[in-house]
């Protein structure tokens, strides 16, 4: 296993995923990127900037190198799916819940529409 894609949202639960990717990071060294598309029409939640800057913060304290990436699209699961493919990735590591109840209902889960690619 050489590149592990860890895909976020602005949520504090999808900062959940760290912690896998640790336990990856032990066994295998892999390269580690973490990535936060936003839609091209940002939507009010926190910046991207800062959920990215505190995902550079929890690997440097581990002293685990990470690459950060901000992406815009307007179909996040098929950007995620376009950058793993491109890019090689050999796995992803996302969580399942990070919007709210009524967001979910309304776009369908990113998770679900990454894992059912």
């Amino acid at each position: 296993m050489n590149k592990i894609l860890i895909p976020i949202d602005q949520s504090e639960h999808s900062m959940k995923s760290f912690e896998y990717a640790d336990q990856f990071y032990e066994k295998y060294q892999p390269e580690i990127t973490v990535l936060n598309v936003q839609k091209k029409v940002y939507d009010g939640d926190k910046p991207a900037d800062e959920i990215l800057k505190r995902a550079e913060e929890y690997f440097k304290r581990r002293e685990i190198p990470v690459v950060l990436r901000t992406e815009k699209s307007n179909d996040i699961a098929e950007k995620i799916l376009e950058i793993s493919e491109k890019d090689g990735f050999d796995l992803i590591i996302m969580t399942s819940h990070g919007m709210n109840a009524g967001k979910r209902l309304r776009l369908g889960s990113v998770t679900n529409k990454v894992v059912y690619h």
